[in-house]
């Protein structure tokens, strides 16, 4: 008798049936692994859970809370406690010992850039590396503090090799005080083409940044190095009056933005951008650079400039009035408390040497053809003036002329300049001086010459805007 032959659906019905059967065996045999295996995933899951709610997030909050008051000693320029703590509050060190990252990858930026201020380079260099922000600004500014480390250490080559991956993270305007520091350290290396080829990237590429305002020195310089002595009898009368063009331009400037933000654009309301507008013209401030300093008055996106007054003494006991226009008091306290602490002195409290100075405003005008200066004395000590005198101007052609200088009052100013306007003298320049008012300190020739670095590196710097001082002025 023949065998039936089993349908197709017969066939995929017993298939199941044994893959059923298998499955069932299956977990019958390994039933008590199985579940153990998913108890114990179950168990890890809840471990890991409770792990971030009770021990990691509880840990990441202590941590930043720890992290605000070294962040505000760091905020202050208080470096020393902001990297080991006082005893009562813990520094970055502390922190990244302690907590790791769990109070922000920031604070190997801060412990690194904290090292760098004390001079403890290797230890800056080590916390830098371990930086791994995503921000490509605060990536960069790592960079930059590495390599300026690197400097302090003298290795320039690495210097340099740090500022170019900085240049290349951050390209925008920062990069131009990258593209600066690495054209110094290829100096340092005896490679004069490529620091000029720094140099030029700045003057074309960012020129509208702090560092293009005083980049024509560095180029004169090098290209002098770099083409023989071409540029040797030029160099010295180029240099002086570029110098002083950057440094007059960028305090200008400031100044400025300054007094826009304090009394608008127009210039009919406000006396004090008046006078500035005048002092830029006969400085030959050019007219993009004011307008630049009015425009960033009024955008809303740009950063304060502040003006802070550091104080502090120098060697020799001599005091020190620096007079700042900042939009980062950070960094300027920083770098004001370097020039001290290299020349030998020390950054004192607010008021700590303010006493010994006045602040007073002053005038120059153009002197008039017949003009008796004893009879315009007289007329503007009732509009707040106490000193009024001639003096001989020299401009950058050597050519000779007369001013008169006129002191006044701090609360005078506009009283004084309204005078000066409405009897229509030429304005040259009207701002605001510190004078003085102890008996100045007689030094030695080699003591002045360590007053005057010091002096040197403070004016050098882009956000200080005068320094003033105690000691006597050297006899012509």
């Amino acid at each position: 008798m023949a065998t039936k032959s089993k349908s197709k659906e017969e066939v995929r019905q017993e298939q199941v049936e044994t893959r059923v059967s298998k499955f069932e065996q299956f977990y019958e045999n390994y039933k008590k692994v199985i579940w153990g295996v998913l108890i114990a995933v179950l168990v890890i899951w809840l471990a890991v859970l409770g792990y971030q709610k009770y021990i990691y997030q509880p840990k990441c909050a202590e941590a930043q809370e720890q992290a605000f008051p070294a962040e505000t000693n760091f905020q202050q320029g208080n470096y020393e406690i902001a990297l080991n703590g006082d005893g009562n509050v813990l520094g970055f060190a502390e922190i990244i010992d302690s907590y790791g990252t769990k109070a922000g990858k920031a604070v190997y930026l801060y412990a690194g850039i904290c090292e760098l201020q004390l001079g403890n380079f290797e230890n800056a260099i080590s916390y830098l590396k371990k930086y791994n922000g995503k921000e490509d600004i605060l990536k960069a500014r790592a960079l930059a503090c590495e390599g300026d480390a690197y400097v302090g250490l003298e290795d320039y080559k690495s210097a340099v090799a740090a500022y170019k991956k900085a240049v290349a993270v951050a390209d925008n305007p920062y990069a131009a005080a990258y593209l600066v520091k690495e054209g110094l350290a290829l100096e340092q290396l005896g490679d004069k083409a490529a620091a000029l080829d720094c140099y030029k990237t700045v003057k074309d590429k960012y020129p509208q940044s702090i560092e293009a305002y005083d980049i024509d020195r560095y180029i004169v310089a090098v290209e002098e190095q770099v083409m023989g002595r071409a540029f040797e009898f030029r160099k010295e009368r180029k240099l002086k009056r570029w110098g002083h063009m950057a440094r007059t331009f960028t305090k200008l400037g400031k100044e400025i933005t300054i007094a826009v933000k304090q009394g608008g654009p127009d210039v009919t309301g406000n006396p004090r951008l008046r006078a500035l507008m005048a002092e830029a013209r006969s400085e030959q401030m050019p007219k993009e650079n004011i307008e630049r300093a009015i425009k960033k008055a009024t955008e809303s996106k740009q950063g304060d400039f502040k003006e802070v007054i550091y104080e502090g003494y120098g060697p020799f006991g001599i005091a020190y009035l620096v007079e700042t226009a900042t939009d980062n008091n950070t960094r300027t306290v920083a770098n004001v408390r370097s020039y001290f602490n290299k020349c030998g002195g020390s950054l004192g409290t607010s008021g700590s040497v303010a006493f010994m100075f006045d602040h007073k405003c002053v005038f120059r005008i153009k002197e008039k053809e017949g003009l008796d200066i004893d009879e315009l004395e007289l007329e503007l000590i009732d509009y707040g003036a106490e000193e009024v005198f001639e003096e001989t101007v020299v401009d950058k052609d050597d050519n000779e002329s007369k001013e008169v200088v006129i002191y006044g009052d701090y609360a005078s100013y506009g009283a004084i300049q309204k005078y000066i306007e409405d009897n229509g003298y030429e304005l040259v320049s009207g701002g605001f001086e510190q004078i003085p008012n102890v008996e100045l300190k007689e030094v030695t020739p080699e003591q002045r010459s360590t007053l005057e670095k010091l002096i040197g590196l403070l004016e050098d710097d882009e956000d200080v805007t005068n320094v003033y001082t105690t000691m006597k002025p050297a006899e012509e």
